[in-house]
Protein backbone atom coordinates (compact mmCIF):
# COMPACT_ATOMS: atom_id res chain seq x y z
CA UNK A 1 0.00 0.00 0.00
CA UNK A 2 2.73 2.56 0.68
CA UNK A 3 3.86 2.23 -3.30
CA UNK A 4 0.28 3.64 -3.56
CA UNK A 5 0.88 6.31 -1.13
CA UNK A 6 3.84 7.84 -2.28
CA UNK A 7 2.84 7.59 -5.63
CA UNK A 8 -0.22 9.32 -5.02
CA UNK A 9 2.45 12.20 -3.27
CA UNK A 10 4.51 12.42 -6.54
CA UNK A 11 1.30 13.10 -8.58
CA UNK A 12 0.43 15.83 -6.55
CA UNK A 13 -1.69 14.48 -3.34
CA UNK A 14 -1.59 17.93 -1.18
CA UNK A 15 -1.53 14.81 2.05
CA UNK A 16 -1.59 11.28 2.56
CA UNK A 17 -2.92 9.30 5.29
CA UNK A 18 -0.78 6.11 6.18
CA UNK A 19 -2.44 3.63 8.40
CA UNK A 20 -0.20 0.56 9.37
CA UNK A 21 -0.08 -1.40 12.49
CA UNK A 22 2.87 -3.52 11.69
CA UNK A 23 5.97 -1.65 13.76
CA UNK A 24 8.27 -3.33 10.92
CA UNK A 25 6.05 -1.64 8.13
CA UNK A 26 5.65 1.24 9.19
CA UNK A 27 9.80 1.83 9.60
CA UNK A 28 9.56 1.16 6.21
CA UNK A 29 6.98 3.46 5.33
CA UNK A 30 9.14 6.40 7.10
CA UNK A 31 12.31 5.20 5.35
CA UNK A 32 10.36 5.83 2.07
CA UNK A 33 8.99 9.11 3.04
CA UNK A 34 12.68 9.98 4.00
CA UNK A 35 14.25 9.18 0.79
CA UNK A 36 11.49 10.22 -1.60
CA UNK A 37 11.57 13.64 0.61
CA UNK A 38 7.49 13.24 1.23
CA UNK A 39 7.84 13.18 4.90
CA UNK A 40 6.04 16.60 5.72
CA UNK A 41 2.91 15.74 3.13
CA UNK A 42 2.89 12.52 5.08
CA UNK A 43 0.79 11.52 8.37
CA UNK A 44 1.61 7.35 9.56
CA UNK A 45 -0.67 6.76 11.89
CA UNK A 46 0.35 3.17 13.86
CA UNK A 47 -2.69 1.61 14.68
CA UNK A 48 -5.44 -1.11 13.29
CA UNK A 49 -7.72 0.49 10.93
CA UNK A 50 -10.79 0.98 13.14
CA UNK A 51 -8.90 3.12 15.80
CA UNK A 52 -7.15 5.32 12.49
CA UNK A 53 -10.50 5.48 10.84
CA UNK A 54 -12.00 7.08 14.04
CA UNK A 55 -9.30 8.89 14.84
CA UNK A 56 -9.59 10.50 11.49
CA UNK A 57 -13.35 11.18 12.25
CA UNK A 58 -12.44 12.72 15.47
CA UNK A 59 -10.55 15.34 12.79
CA UNK A 60 -12.93 15.95 10.68
CA UNK A 61 -10.81 14.81 7.92
CA UNK A 62 -13.13 12.98 4.65
CA UNK A 63 -10.82 11.98 1.58
CA UNK A 64 -11.03 12.35 -2.28
CA UNK A 65 -9.30 8.50 -2.70
CA UNK A 66 -8.85 5.86 0.20
CA UNK A 67 -6.98 2.75 -0.93
CA UNK A 68 -7.79 -0.34 0.95
CA UNK A 69 -4.80 -3.06 0.78
CA UNK A 70 -5.63 -5.34 3.62
CA UNK A 71 -4.61 -8.77 4.48
CA UNK A 72 -6.35 -11.32 1.71
CA UNK A 73 -7.22 -13.66 4.05
CA UNK A 74 -8.90 -11.58 6.91
CA UNK A 75 -11.38 -10.19 5.01
CA UNK A 76 -11.78 -6.80 6.50
CA UNK A 77 -12.36 -4.61 3.03
CA UNK A 78 -15.90 -4.84 3.07
CA UNK A 79 -15.96 -4.29 6.81
CA UNK A 80 -13.72 -1.25 6.14
CA UNK A 81 -15.84 0.42 3.59
CA UNK A 82 -19.15 -0.09 6.04
CA UNK A 83 -17.02 1.77 8.34
CA UNK A 84 -15.80 4.96 5.97
CA UNK A 85 -19.18 5.31 5.05
CA UNK A 86 -20.70 5.10 8.48
CA UNK A 87 -18.03 8.03 9.74
CA UNK A 88 -18.74 9.94 6.71
CA UNK A 89 -15.20 9.75 5.86
CA UNK A 90 -15.44 9.98 2.23
CA UNK A 91 -16.16 12.83 0.41
CA UNK A 92 -19.10 13.48 -2.25
CA UNK A 93 -17.04 12.70 -5.41
CA UNK A 94 -14.75 10.20 -3.71
CA UNK A 95 -13.37 6.86 -4.27
CA UNK A 96 -12.57 3.87 -2.69
CA UNK A 97 -9.99 1.11 -3.92
CA UNK A 98 -10.03 -1.97 -2.74
CA UNK A 99 -6.74 -4.32 -3.78
CA UNK A 100 -7.94 -8.08 -3.44
CA UNK A 101 -7.28 -11.62 -4.76
CA UNK A 102 -10.60 -12.71 -4.68
CA UNK A 103 -12.86 -10.08 -6.43
CA UNK A 104 -15.72 -12.13 -6.49
CA UNK A 105 -15.92 -12.34 -2.71
CA UNK A 106 -15.45 -8.59 -2.27
CA UNK A 107 -18.07 -8.16 -4.84
CA UNK A 108 -20.54 -10.12 -3.42
CA UNK A 109 -20.26 -8.68 0.42
CA UNK A 110 -20.48 -5.03 -1.59
CA UNK A 111 -23.98 -5.63 -2.65
CA UNK A 112 -25.73 -4.98 0.40
CA UNK A 113 -23.72 -1.59 1.19
CA UNK A 114 -25.22 1.63 -1.03
CA UNK A 115 -21.99 2.01 -2.80
CA UNK A 116 -21.48 1.63 -6.82
CA UNK A 117 -18.91 -0.69 -8.04
CA UNK A 118 -17.21 1.74 -10.97
CA UNK A 119 -15.17 -0.47 -12.37
CA UNK A 120 -12.48 -3.31 -11.68
CA UNK A 121 -9.02 -3.72 -13.22
CA UNK A 122 -6.68 -7.25 -12.89
CA UNK A 123 -2.72 -6.82 -12.54
CA UNK A 124 -1.46 -10.14 -12.65
CA UNK A 125 -3.19 -11.80 -9.58
CA UNK A 126 -4.16 -8.75 -8.01
CA UNK A 127 -7.74 -6.89 -8.73
CA UNK A 128 -8.61 -3.54 -8.10
CA UNK A 129 -12.26 -2.64 -7.27
CA UNK A 130 -13.11 1.04 -7.49
CA UNK A 131 -15.90 2.04 -5.84
CA UNK A 132 -17.62 5.65 -5.30
CA UNK A 133 -21.05 6.88 -3.64
CA UNK A 134 -24.45 5.98 -4.61
CA UNK A 135 -25.66 9.32 -6.56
Amino acid sequence: MEQFGIEFLSRGAQTVYFCEKSPLATKMIYENLNKTHFTDKAVVVKDDYQKCLATCKKAGIQFDIIYLDPPYQENLAVNSVKTILSLNLLTEEGTIIIETDDEKRELLELQAIDINVDDIRKYGRVFLIFLNRKG
